[in-house]
């Protein structure tokens, strides 16, 4: 049975298993929080700069300084265990404060407004979904798809945040997510034990649980096909991979370990290519001195094969020290390393071309950008130490989306488009697709539709920038979700209006870190973000009905 299988099995089965057990007695639903109830000792603010600050002693979810923070208390949890800071929504429920007081600026209007204008999308405020770890680009396309499809959140016992179906029959009615563990209760009437397991999988299909489980099958087809390309040239690999994973566990490393901000627990090229280096060097060794010579047979396994592979580069390089070489293979430059979500994106080429599968076609007859020059002595990398290096890192990939803490890190927005399309792909009833529509320009056939950003934009063009993305937002059949500072979120509500002196402020609600509606975010700010790199973009989900 696969891995990621029995993974999904497992978070299926336990709650459908303790839901059908009749002798347990009902949960009671907690108490709201109180809107005055004052902050935990040890909570966690996401100031708008983008970084971490304990809150004061007298903050809470409501009395905020800045009349764009919805909510002060950010999308960060600290484990007991291991102190580590984790990124998720509070378990604070799901409902909405008052309207008005989300809507508009303070509580109130714009004093010095002479226009006002303000769009909300209350599907998508009422099927947004939480991200329980790093997983915001399946949450937030859990949210997009809920929000399409009409479905609403209610509660049921112990607070658990479940959908009402819409009306296509009695057993319409559908899990949105599961708080916790266990605790399923949108239990159709009439319903048998024998059903209850095809029932939670119907219901796991518009939660973060079901949409990470296609994104891992999405990496393992790139896997398996990266793995398959390798071993038709060189060798079977399997070996040398075990070799490797068990000489990062004893460095306490793993393939999909953490790395950044000095954890040193996952694997950059440099590990990678000193470990390989030394596993292919013992088992050569080993045969030479029981008798034999590595490559001595026609072929041979992965050992002999790439033995020879470096003993022809170490007569290359005239006879230089063992993994003199290897730092060419990555520039001698560090792997960077995000433990947020999407923080593989700045430095792969797969999702960059793929992404440009869907950009627009662009003309632009400026000087070119200098190409980056290796350093002085630096040789290209071996194709064969390159392929082995995206097999090992697609492989942490997957560790990193079926861990216990599940992170879509490894994904860009090609991740985010080929994940809507699966789900489409498994609805009978909805036809869902996912595109950019707004960021710098990409290389690529042309598409409609797309707003180009520059730096040059004055008034107008930024004007109708805005009016592109307001008459989408106010489309029935899409949601907006924006992909800005490693973090994928969806556009709750847009507002804008011209002061006195004719200037214009305009405002998308979203959430910087966690899916919770939090911060009503400049434009101008969303555009900068869009600006400083080109994964970062605007995009659109719609759904048409079949």
């Amino acid at each position: 049975m696969h891995a990621g299988f029995k993974y999904y099995v497992a978070r299926a089965l336990k709650p459908v298993l303790a839901w059908a057990a009749p002798e347990d007695p009902p949960v009671q639903p907690s108490a709201p929080p109180s809107p005055n109830a004052p902050a935990t000792p040890r909570e966690i603010v996401l100031e708008p700069d983008g970084k971490v600050h304990p809150s004061p002693p007298s903050s809470n979810d409501i009395a905020v300084a800045d009349p764009n923070v919805i909510c002060s208390k950010e999308a960060f949890k600290l484990d007991p265990l291991t102190g580590e800071l984790i990124e998720c929504d509070t378990d604070d429920t799901e409902a909405q404060l008052d309207m008005a007081a989300i809507m508009l600026p303070g509580s109130e209007f714009p004093k010095e407004a002479r226009q006002f204008g303000v769009l909300f999308n209350r599907g998508v405020l009422e099927g947004w979904v939480k991200q329980p770890s790093p997983c915001c680009g399946a949450a937030s396309i859990a949210g997009a798809v809920n929000c399409i499809r009409g479905v609403v959140r209610g509660t049921g016992e112990g607070g658990t945040s479940v959908a009402s179906g819409t009306s296509d029959g009695e057993n319409d009615r559908v899990l949105l997510y599961c708080c916790s563990p266990g605790s399923i209760v949108a239990r159709p009437a009439n319903t048998t034990l024998a059903s209850l397991v095809l029932f939670a999988r119907a219901a796991m299909s518009e939660d973060h649980l079901s949409v990470l489980s296609l994104m891992a099958d999405i990496l393992r087809e790139q896997l398996e096909g990266k793995r398959a390309s390798f071993e038709r040239t060189y060798a079977p690999i399997e070996q040398l991979v075990e070799s490797v994973v068990a000489n990062l566990k004893e460095e306490g490393r793993s393939l999909g370990g953490k790395e950044k901000n000095g954890a040193a627990q996952g694997a950059p090229k440099k590990v990678l290519l000193r470990i390989i280096r030394e596993c292919v060097s013992k088992v050569v060794e080993e045969r030479t001195e029981a008798g034999g010579k590595a490559g001595d047979e026609v072929g041979g396994d992965v050992f002999d094969v790439l033995g020879r592979k470096y003993e022809e580069e170490k007569e290359a390089t005239g006879g230089a020290a063992d993994g003199a070489a290897d730092g060419a293979a990555d520039g001698d430059e560090e792997e960077e390393e995000d433990d947020n979500d999407n923080d593989n994106d700045s430095n792969n080429d797969e999702n960059k071309k793929k992404d440009d599968e869907n950009a627009l076609m662009v003309f632009d007859f400026t000087k070119p950008a200098k190409k980056k020059v290796p350093a002085k002595g630096a040789k290209a990398s071996p194709s064969w130490k390159g392929q082995l290096l995206e097999i090992l890192k697609k492989m942490g990939d997957v560790e990193k989306v079926t861990a216990e803490r599940p992170s879509t890190g490894p994904f860009g927005n090609w991740g985010i488009i080929s994940a809507v399309t699966r789900v489409s792909e498994g609805d009978e009833k909805w036809d869902f697709k996912a595109e950019s529509v707004l960021g710098k320009k990409m290389a690529g056939k042309a598409k409609s539709g797309y707003f180009v950003l520059s730096k040059k934009d004055g008034e107008v063009e930024r004007g109708l920038q805005w009016s592109g993305i307001r008459n989408m937002f106010g489309r029935d059949d899409s949601v907006l979700l924006s992909h800005h500072k490693n973090h994928y979120a969806l556009i709750f509500a847009i507002r804008e209006w011209r002061n006195g002196d004719g200037s214009w402020v305009r405002q998308m609600l979203t959430a910087r870190k966690g899916q919770r509606p939090t911060t009503w975010v400049d434009f101008e700010e969303m555009r900068d973000c869009y600006l400083g790199w080109d994964g970062y973009k605007m995009m659109c989900v719609t759904g048409r009905k079949l």
